[in-house]
């Protein structure tokens, strides 16, 4: 298996500027220049703000546990056990899926756990 520290990674992806792994245990671990907060949008200060070492999306995410993850140029993307989408980042052009045109977390689509 493949480790970060000590998690087991079971998906990881990367953009040209921020990276993102989902763990065994369903966490997700972000790093990488956090411009409309594609890392953490709960630490988002601006689009110059880099996040060089990995850091857990439990607070953001919740109890969702996640079994796959994709990073956007400027989104991110992540897959729950349930099949729920979530997504966060740039919403510009509705790339997200939410319907509105502005930088957020919000899930998209499937059921809660």
């Amino acid at each position: 298996s493949t480790r970060l520290g000590r998690h087991t990674i079971l998906s990881i992806s990367a953009s040209v500027h921020h990276a993102a792994v989902s763990t065994a245990t369903g966490t997700v671990l972000s790093c990488g220049t956090n411009a409309y907060g594609v890392v953490d949008p709960l630490e988002y200060t601006d689009d110059t703000q880099v996040i060089a070492k990995p850091r857990s999306l439990a607070e953001c995410l919740g109890s969702a546990r996640v079994v796959s993850v994709s990073c956007g140029s400027e989104h991110t993307a992540a897959v729950r056990a349930n099949g729920m989408v979530m997504t966060w980042g740039n919403d510009g052009g509705g790339r997200l899926g939410h319907r509105r045109s502005q930088d957020q977390i919000q899930s998209k689509g499937g059921t809660e756990d």
